[in-house]
């Protein structure tokens, strides 16, 4: 069946729409997106009739997401096995060791947070839900990154070393390569403290009936003072929590990757 052009086009629209709190102009839209402007200006004129998007700044006429984007949303993070195998593990784990914990999807070279639990004895601030960070600059990107089929990840690593890197194999990129490759060895992602100085994450894929993993979860918190026995007992806990739900999902054959 041929792609819906209008569809895509509709998709790649909201999406960059989302991106931006503050609202985004249909000039801007059709530069970046490089789609005509006209045909633009139609969709964006069918979603403000819908109420998918509405006026931020009704004189600059900037762009947000409306109110039935944000209701299918609230819709999807009910209906979620995902979420709804993730949350309460998640939830336990977080408070038993006062961090909080997320789950995640992977939209092409960005990962995005859909679920969020913090231990009320957290102590520290950590994005939202939505917001959208790129594979290799986030320990649950990186997860994806490390545990996808050969194929896809090399073809993500390229597009990260053309975009972010200017394809050269700066000593930033190799260390990518070399964290990957030690997550794939360890069968998760353990970042002690390396992204940012003083917390701790974990992360790890889930996968579904079809043997693809369909997600990422991750927990972060301060590091503190536990001894190597005491975070192994962690990262048993977590990783039980991954199997779950990948269980769950329809997961049966204990393969390491995808």
């Amino acid at each position: 069946m041929a792609p819906n052009k209008s569809v895509e086009k509709s998709l790649k629209i909201l999406e960059l729409i989302s991106k931006y709190p503050e609202g985004i102009t249909l000039a801007d839209i059709y530069k970046t997106l490089k789609l005509p402007k006209a045909s633009v200006f139609d969709i964006l004129q069918a979603l403000y009739k819908e109420d998918a998007i509405y006026y931020k700044d009704p004189n600059l006429k900037t762009y947000v997401i409306g109110s039935k984007i944000f209701s299918i949303g609230q819709a999807y993070t009910k209906n979620s096995n995902f979420i709804n195998f993730a949350s309460q593990g998640l939830k336990d784990f977080a408070n038993k060791y006062e961090m909080t914990a997320f789950a995640a999807k992977r939209l092409g070279d960005k990962v995005i947070y859909i679920y969020k639990y913090e231990s009320p004895k957290t102590k520290i601030i950590t994005n939202d839900v939505g917001i959208q960070m790129p594979l290799h600059q986030n320990p649950a990107g990186i997860a994806f990154l490390s545990f996808l089929h050969e194929e896809k990840r090399n073809s993500l690593l390229s597009e990260i070393k053309e975009k972010e890197y200017k394809n050269l194999d700066t000593l930033e990129f190799k260390k990518l390569l070399a964290d990957i490759e030690r997550y794939r060895e360890l069968g998760y992602v353990f970042d002690d403290g390396e992204t940012e100085g003083y917390i701790r994450y974990l992360a790890a894929p889930v996968y579904n009936f079809e043997n693809k993993a369909t997600g990422v979860i991750c927990v972060c918190g301060l590091i503190n003072g536990f001894d190597e026995e005491q975070i192994q007992i962690q990262i048993n806990e977590f990783l039980e929590i991954a199997d779950y739900i990948s269980e769950r999902q329809g997961f049966k054959k204990p393969k390491k990757y995808i």
